[in-house]
């Protein structure tokens, strides 16, 4: 299926990260905790089922992984983008552009072409965003069951709250949210954006950290945000509200 792509969002604002009283699902936690293996991306479903792309280079893109107790076990195919859905079970896209999902016991299903991301909320829905031509960003489509549907909007990371509305942030860092059926600005700028299955909401930021990393910031009330400790290029939120990282040495690191 091809994908096709709307609209652009636009304005800038730089990152704020202001302390705040945190809202009930939010939780910050205490410390990092290194976790073996490398990695180039995370993702964890509302079940609490890990899978990452490892940094060796399979067929499609990048081996693909998912996390049994305290080890990784290599699952065939290889891609470029992951996510998981509540019942721990990936979607990806390969260097292609393909998209495809796990189902069980057939293994992997193509569910259309020319995805760039993908995300899946705690309820289930399943957006993607499509491969940009002449911009950055790409447009916004969400999984019926069957095909994809275009949303107006667009972005180049994404991910899906509890009560399945997208949140995007787009070429020039801008964070948006779906409300009411239209895009709502939030404070601050990211490169990437995770969303627990209690709805916290974790990004990491522009703000620079040593060893090419950026900050890691906690959404709280009144839309402003509060930074952790330590540095990162890519996140993912346990159904907890958790953050796991993956840092500029695609080292991995969990959140307690």
């Amino acid at each position: 299926m091809m994908l096709r792509r709307h609209f652009v969002q636009t304005s800038a604002l730089g990152f704020l990260s202001l302390g705040t009283v945190q809202p009930a699902q939010a939780n910050a936690g205490t410390r990092w905790v290194r976790v073996p293996g490398k990695a180039v991306e995370i993702a964890i479903g509302a079940s609490g089922q890990a899978w990452i792309l490892g940094s060796g280079r399979a067929d499609g893109g990048q081996e693909i992984f998912r996390r049994d107790a305290k080890a990784w076990t290599r699952v065939p195919g290889g891609a470029t983008q992951i996510a998981v859905d509540p019942a721990g079970l990936p979607w990806v896209i390969n260097s292609d552009g393909v998209i495809f999902q796990w189902v069980n016991p057939a293994g992997w299903t193509r569910r259309g072409k020319d995805g760039a991301a993908l995300a899946i909320g705690a309820d289930g829905s399943v957006f993607c965003l499509t491969k940009p031509t002449t911009e950055s960003n790409g447009g916004v489509f969400a999984w019926d069951g069957s095909k994809w549907s275009a949303v107006d909007g667009r972005g180049t990371t994404l991910a899906v709250d509890p009560k399945g509305r997208p949140w995007v942030t787009n070429a020039k860092n801008e964070i948006y949210r779906r409300e009411d059926g239209a895009w709502k600005r939030v404070p601050g700028a990211a490169t990437d954006i995770a969303i627990g299955a209690n709805g916290a909401v974790w990004v990491v930021g522009t703000d620079s950290e040593k060893g090419n990393n950026s900050g890691v910031h906690l959404l709280g009330k009144g839309d402003a945000w509060t930074k952790v400790a330590g540095g990162a290029v890519r996140v993912a939120a346990d159904p907890k509200g958790l953050p796991w990282v993956v840092n500029a040495a695609n080292e991995i690191f969990q959140r307690t």
